[in-house]
């Protein structure tokens, strides 16, 4: 009853904010259609909870629950240490053990085992942790807010792309607000929310520092550097992408040749910027972006694979993989172990809170492999990997690492970490990110729907480009877009393997590749051929 109670509360609240407030009047669309929207939100905010509570059970690598569920844990901390949960919240004298016991503690504060993934959670931990005295630890009341932080940071790039498509408000509107990914993966407890906030602010208030009119520019300038601090501590690889757009824009605003060949100017940014960028190592050899790129595509290819990963208990060096089928032939070596595995299951188990049990408890769980079970014995200090079978005197394991098996995937060919290697693969990653899956791959109501939203905007694409605008006033609007749009597609077509990842991570694209399309499709040139045939 409590969860109905603060929900309908704070519906209420945010309705009267969307129709009262000035930042939701919308110009060129109907005044309830914000709130409809909204609303809208909330019931793909609905399906999201649904889909990973029927069909991805596994709640520990669940994005939608793994932080709520850690921001629950940290916010216990005040009933036991006020000064604890402010030390976790602000990020100030949290070195000691005792806090570090707290994080240790938590599903996803600590990224993993041995990761090579960049995936700062601490943020969204924190900021579900601030809602908590607001929700009563109600999961519906975070997802309420996550869906408004979302609406926000819409509402903000549809205001900044308002200007240059005032004849095409509606199209604009859906372009932004009505794509399904968008409205799916922007309605939940997971980064996307955020991102999509630190975008709104950035370029909304990027616009108004180049073209004030009387305007607070102290004010635009202190929103512009919290959108991109936003953006850097959510995702930092979003705000390297869109850096050249902001980058030319500031030069064609500000300098008269870079005005007059827009196009030269974007180039010219993009080759320096990716110049410099990606030979980083020259001056700093702890820092080669191809090298982190080549390993996160050989993580994320690791995810798509899944599996089960042990350590074993007497070398720290080495360890035994099995798939995930394999895993009923992961035996408890003693009464402890198999009353864990009974209860708690191998999800839990392979946490990095279970794991640092283990550690500060000194008691592992152990565990063997079954006679005959064929698995890949991991030798870190050796760098190789053998093709091993399990006998009697298999060593003795502590699980390690869970790998829930991607339910549909793709292959991408190993990077190598060099420029020349990235520019090969290029094309294939624009074919994965655009294109595939293709219809024989496709298995399952999921994988249909994304589909048919590749196919949807390839039709957009070729119909703006059949009737595209010979002289186009708003170029160096497109180009902004054309510039985001293109360094996210390929840096997610060269490491994510995963169609559903893919779908997820190009939410944060698609609004600008909609909008890119309407900056350049001549709507009277359409209508002009309609008449024609009439």
């Amino acid at each position: 009853m409590g969860d109905i109670v603060f929900c309908a509360f704070y519906l209420l609240l945010f309705s009267f904010i969307i129709l009262q407030a000035r930042l939701f009047k919308l110009p060129g669309v109907n005044t309830k259609l914000p709130l409809i929207t909204f609303y809208l939100k909330l019931v793909f905010g609905a399906a999201l909870w649904y889909i990973y509570t029927h069909h991805y059970k596994n709640r520990y690598s669940a994005d939608i629950f793994k932080y709520f569920d850690d921001s629950k844990y940290m916010y216990q901390s005040i009933h036991r240490d006020t000064a604890d949960f402010f030390r976790m919240l602000f990020g100030i004298d949290d070195s000691g053990p005792r806090i570090q016991g707290y994080y240790q503690s938590m599903v996803s504060w600590v990224n993993g085992h041995n990761s090579t993934l960049y995936n700062n959670s601490h943020l969204i931990i924190r900021l579900n942790a601030v809602l908590m005295p607001f929700s009563q630890g109600h999961y519906a009341v975070h997802v309420l807010f996550f869906c408004f932080i979302a609406f926000v940071g819409l509402t903000f790039l549809y205001k900044a792309f308002y200007p240059y498509l005032a004849g095409k408000a509606t199209l604009l509107f859906a372009a932004i607000f009505l794509f399904p990914s968008v409205l799916l993966w922007s309605s939940g407890i997971l980064k996307e929310s955020l991102v999509f906030m630190g975008l709104g602010l950035s370029i909304y208030y990027f616009r108004r520092i180049l073209e004030p009119k009387k305007t607070n520019q102290l004010i635009n300038v202190l929103l512009f550097v919290a959108g991109i601090s936003l953006l850097f501590e959510v995702k930092a690889y979003v705000l390297l992408c869109i850096i050249p757009g902001f980058i030319s824009e500031t030069l064609i605003s500000k300098v008269k040749i870079a005005a007059s060949r827009p196009w030269l100017t974007y180039l010219v940014v993009a080759a320096v910027y990716l110049g410099i960028g990606l030979n980083v190592n020259k001056v700093n050899k702890n820092e080669d972006p191809l090298r982190t790129l080549s390993d996160k595509q050989k993580e994320f290819n690791r995810l798509a694979k899944g599996g089960i990963y042990l350590q074993q208990a007497n070398n720290e060096y080495q360890y035994a993989y099995v798939s995930a089928d394999d895993s009923v032939n992961i035996l408890p070596a003693n009464k402890f172990a198999d009353s864990l595995l009974k209860y708690n299951g191998i999800q839990y188990l392979t946490t990095s809170a279970f794991c640092y049990a283990e550690e500060t408890g000194k008691r592992i769980a152990p565990y063997t492999l079954r006679n005959g079970t064929k698995f890949r014995l991991i030798r870190s200090l050796h760098e190789d990997t053998l093709n091993m079978v399990a006998i009697a005197d298999t060593p003795v394991y502590r699980l390690d690492t869970y790998i829930e098996p991607a339910k549909s995937a793709v292959y991408i060919p190993p990077i190598q970490p060099t420029v020349t290697g990235l520019i090969t693969t290029i094309p294939n990653a624009l074919l994965i990110a655009l294109i595939r899956p293709y219809p024989s791959e496709i298995s399952s109501k999921a994988l249909l729907i994304y589909t048919a939203e590749n196919l949807f905007i390839l039709l957009l694409i070729i119909l703006s480009l059949v009737f595209i605008k010979r002289q186009n006033p708003n170029n160096p609007i497109a180009l902004f877009c054309l510039s985001y749009c293109m360094l996210m597609l390929i840096l997610i077509g060269v490491s994510t393997p995963m169609y559903g990842g893919i779908e997820r991570y190009k939410s944060v694209v698609i609004p600008f590749m909609l909008i890119l399309l309407l900056l350049i499709y001549d709507k009277d040139k359409l209508n002009r051929l309609l008449k024609n045939k009439k």
